[in-house]
């Protein structure tokens, strides 16, 4: 998990507060008490004093917390896997220029074979008679919309910023 992810508790999470079972330790239920949304996972280990993000994992693999955002510190490039998106963190093919359109369309190669199914080969054809970031920007639409069907709108908005960042650097 990076440690920059904002968590929040889920419904689940929610309840087991409200009841007064006792399924978690102390440390567990008092990282579901300052978990609001607000806080990354660093700030809420840090909190506890803990050494290790695992309790945070777990929380979450539960189902008891939830990631809804990301903080400051996050680092687009490395966020995939804690959005459960492992695509957004392969590495880009090398770039013979450093512009935007060649760092964008160094993405788009690399992501387009992972949301497409059967229309791939249609998209990297679309994909390689690109010569502008206007050529791309139907490509990246196709993409976020794939994104966001098959993996939910908080990864969509994860590949919006990385694509933003690529436009950017």
């Amino acid at each position: 998990m990076d440690h920059a992810v904002i968590l929040n508790k889920s419904a689940l999470g929610k309840s087991t507060l409200s009841l007064s079972n006792h399924a978690l330790s102390r440390t567990e239920r008092n990282l579901l008490l300052m978990a609001d949304g607000q806080r990354t996972a660093d700030e809420l280990i840090n909190m506890i004093a803990a050494s290790n993000i695992d309790l945070l994992e777990r929380l979450v693999a539960d189902g008891y917390l939830e990631v809804t955002g990301l903080g400051t510190v996050a680092d687009s490039q490395q966020i995939g896997k804690a959005l459960g998106v492992p695509e957004l963190d392969l590495p880009l093919t090398s770039l013979l220029q450093d512009t935007p359109f060649a760092r964008l369309y160094a993405f788009l190669v690399v992501q387009i074979p992972h949301f497409f199914g059967l229309t791939t080969f249609i998209n990297v054809l679309k994909l390689e008679q690109a010569t502008n970031l206007a050529d791309l920007e139907p490509l990246q639409q196709k993409l976020l919309d794939a994104v966001a069907k098959k993996r939910g709108s908080e990864a969509a908005a994860a590949y919006l910023k990385r694509m933003n960042d690529l436009l950017q650097q």
